[in-house]
């Protein structure tokens, strides 16, 4: 009987043919520390792995390469949390597909965090789904965001760049998300929770059109957000500003 693949575990399967990896010991510490990894510091060659109880607070400094990282472990669901969190003001840089899977939490905030890969998976089984926090300072640019259902993708004062693929919840509160299409692909549980921050659209969009909630089909209608639709100074796009409404009209 043939079987068919993910995109996701076919790519995790052929980075893990031909890289190396070295797992996070656990608590706070310095990414260039060997000390705080079980095989070294990781290089453009090596997965990284946050098993399943370990979490901390990475700091990055400088650009700090990597094959791929993965946040959990695959087909179980973590029971405790441990979350891991980028920060320090540097570059993570991952060439595959990173990986959060059920039951983990990672947040980025005062760091960046890019993957040249097809995109991002925030994984999801029933109730256990992962959660992906862009905080203050924070910065994710990959080509796509997948979040699956029951997971969480959520914007609190950072920046995300990048395609979104939503079965499961965006949230965002402040801070801002670049589209390089007009619209993301979403499917029937996707759900939205928004109350701030600042939606860019990139191609398809050109100055002077303007969009609600319902007629862009980019929002369903959310309790306590207004989408205000500026002209941009050039045709390259509009900026899309949610903020607070007192009715929850749009």
């Amino acid at each position: 009987m043939k079987k068919i693949l993910s995109t996701a575990f076919v790519a995790l399967c052929a980075a893990s043919a031909f890289a190396a990896i070295t797992y996070w010991r656990g608590g706070d510490g310095a990414w260039d520390d060997p000390n705080m990894w079980t095989h070294g510091v990781p290089d453009e060659n090596t997965i990284v792995q946050f098993k399943d109880g370990i979490g901390g607070r990475v700091t990055l400094t400088g650009t700090c390469p990597c094959s791929q990282v993965l946040i959990g472990t695959q087909n179980t669901v973590s029971e405790e949390d441990a979350p891991v969190v980028f920060c320090g003001g540097g570059t993570l840089s991952s060439k595959n597909i990173p990986n959060v899977y059920p039951g983990r939490t990672l947040i980025i905030t005062n760091a960046t965090f890019i993957t040249t890969a097809s995109q991002l998976t925030i994984a999801a089984v029933g109730d256990g789904g992962a959660t992906v926090e862009v905080r203050a300072g924070g910065i994710l640019d990959c080509p796509r965001i997948a979040v699956g259902q029951g997971a969480t993708l959520f914007v609190d004062g950072g920046e995300v760049s990048g395609n979104l693929t939503l079965n499961g919840m965006f949230r965002m509160t402040a801070g801002s998300y670049r589209f390089a299409q007009k619209y993301p692909t979403i499917g029937s549980t996707a759900t939205f929770d928004i109350t701030g921050g600042t939606v860019i659209y990139g191609e398809d969009m050109r100055a002077g059109q303007v969009f609600t909630s319902d007629a862009v089909g980019f929002f369903p209608r959310t309790p306590n957000a207004k989408l205000i639709v500026s002209v941009p100074t050039n045709a390259d796009g509009c900026s899309v500003n949610l903020e607070n409404s007192p009715d929850g009209a749009v």
